[in-house]
């Protein structure tokens, strides 16, 4: 059947770009660390944990 090979070979092309995505995400890692500018000098910080921003919320 001709409309089943179609819908075969998009749910194909569909499963093939959700994974080129999720592997880049994966290859390419978390984002920079952030920075701040302080008196025109760029400082990186570390990133805060979704446990550290817990802990905030709940003090």
């Amino acid at each position: 059947n001709a409309a089943c090979d179609q819908l075969v070979l998009l749910v194909y092309k569909v499963a093939t770009i959700f994974n080129k995505v999720n592997t880049e995400v994966i290859l390419n890692g978390d984002s920079p660390p952030p920075t701040r500018s302080v008196d025109g000098v760029e400082t990186t910080y570390p990133s805060t944990t979704a446990e550290e921003k817990l802990a905030r919320r709940m003090s």
